[in-house]
C-alpha cells in the first residue's frame, strides 16, 4: 500500500534568508517609490512644464499625460520583463 507522506517531508529550505529579505525590501521600497512618483508628478504645475518643453496641447491633456507616464511605463516594463530576462539572462 502507498504510504502517505506528511506535508513537511517536502519542505524547501533556502540557502540565504538575507537574500530573500533583501528581495522583499526591494519590492516594498519600489512600490513606495512608485506611489511617491505619482503623487510628486501630480503636484507639478502644468504651466511650467508646458513652458519649459514647449508643449502646445491643452492643460487637461498635458496633466493626464504627465500623470499617466509612470503607470504606463510600469505596465510596459512588467509586460516586457519576461522577454528581456529570457534574452539577456545568464542561462
Amino acid at each position: 500500500m502507498n504510504e502517505i507522506k506528511p506535508l513537511m517531508a517536502n519542505k524547501k529550505t533556502y540557502k540565504s534568508m538575507i537574500k530573500i529579505c533583501l528581495i522583499i525590501w526591494n519590492i516594498a521600497l519600489s512600490s513606495f517609490y512608485f506611489g511617491y512618483c505619482i503623487v510628486y508628478l501630480g503636484s507639478i504645475e502644468i504651466q511650467t512644464i508646458k513652458q519649459i518643453f514647449g508643449i502646445t496641447v491643452g492643460d487637461s491633456v498635458a496633466q493626464g499625460l504627465l500623470n499617466g507616464c509612470i503607470p504606463i511605463g510600469a505596465l510596459v516594463g512588467a509586460l516586457s520583463s519576461s522577454l528581456l530576462i529570457s534574452r539577456f539572462s545568464r542561462r
